[in-house]
């Protein structure tokens, strides 16, 4: 029986609770584990509209802006494809600026998202 067993038979709950947190905290001794497990608890995003004007604000856990990220970044290069298309060989200058291709990118992830079934299942089609 290794030693965390023995303790986790042996100990009262807080006790081997108590055992386990320092073992935890040993192990990650630069508490990115913590830090991150803080980060995903804490997550919030938001907008909010003055004045006219969106604004967008967010954050949280690693690994969900990691996707978020990911995702961003491929509607955002298919903005800028579109750029590239419209651009003629006369005015090599693309319609939009970086900003206003993430802003337009993150609008069609949005309408996307809207488009799609609420439990993120495509509906079976029906044949008559």
């Amino acid at each position: 029986m290794n030693r965390t067993t023995r303790h986790a038979h042996d100990l009262e709950y807080q006790d081997f609770r108590r055992c386990v947190r320092r073992w935890e905290m040993l192990a990650d001794f630069d508490g990115a584990h913590h830090d991150a497990e803080l980060a995903h608890e804490t997550r919030q995003a938001g907008i909010t509209i003055r004045d006219g004007i969106g604004h967008l604000s967010g954050n949280g856990g690693s690994l969900d802006s990691a996707e978020l990220k990911e995702i961003w970044d491929q509607f955002t290069q298919a903005e800028f494809l579109d750029d590239l298309d419209i651009a003629t060989a006369a005015t090599s200058d693309l319609p939009r600026t970086a900003g206003q291709r993430r802003w337009d990118a993150l609008l069609k992830i949005f309408r996307t998202a809207a488009g799609a079934p609420a439990d993120g299942k495509t509906p079976e089609p029906v044949l008559n």
